[in-house]
């Protein structure tokens, strides 16, 4: 499974806009995607959805489905929030090298 970014670029978004299209992931993507959640950026009026699935077709299809129209898409790498913390077993730290 790959990760992926999608951006949509939002003019007047309202959370409330978002929270639908989040409901509407939720509930209806395509097999083998998994919605993991947005972001939204009010002041730049840009939200973005965060994917794991086999590839960009799927998250497409996944967003079409959902009526949310993508401006860009990107491959990502996601890193848990304890990724990079001190101590953390398995972390990654830049350049591959395990974390202590």
């Amino acid at each position: 499974m790959q990760g992926f970014l999608v951006e949509r670029y939002w003019p007047g978004v309202a959370a409330d806009d978002v929270r639908q299209i989040c409901a509407r992931l939720d509930h209806g993507t395509e097999a083998g995607v998994t919605f993991l959640g947005c972001i939204l950026v009010g002041e730049d009026e840009v939200a973005l959805f965060a994917f794991r699935a086999p590839s960009l077709q799927h998250v497409t299809q996944a967003c079409e489905r959902a009526q949310l129209r993508c401006d860009r898409t990107l491959t990502a790498v996601h890193f848990p929030a304890s990724a990079g913390l001190p101590g953390s077993a398995g972390s990654v730290h830049p350049g591959g090298e395990r974390g202590p």
